[in-house]
């Protein structure tokens, strides 16, 4: 299970932002009243992050965003395996 935390910085006057918006892609995930999300078992591949803040006027423009990529396969074989003994 990969979680992946999203946190941002209001741009000040930070006190005028209510709640923030997050998006993968564009599609909307959840908004929020604090500048943080934790997402939970996020799915392998690309995801591409991005963030609003909101208050009582509107949302703002979106952040910059974020790729972030989680890997989609499982490790290759161990190699070099090695066994250290220690007599005491």
């Amino acid at each position: 299970m990969i979680n992946v935390t999203l946190q941002c910085s209001p741009n000040p006057p930070s006190e005028l932002v209510t709640s923030y918006k997050f998006y993968d892609k564009g599609q909307f995930l959840d908004e929020v009243p604090v500048a943080a999300l934790l997402l939970e078992d996020v799915a392998p591949g690309s995801h591409i992050y991005t963030a609003s803040g909101v208050n009582i006027l509107g949302e703002g423009p979106l952040s910059d965003s974020v790729e972030v990529n989680l890997p989609q396969t499982k490790p290759g074989k161990v190699l070099n395996l090695t066994v250290m003994l220690s007599v005491v």
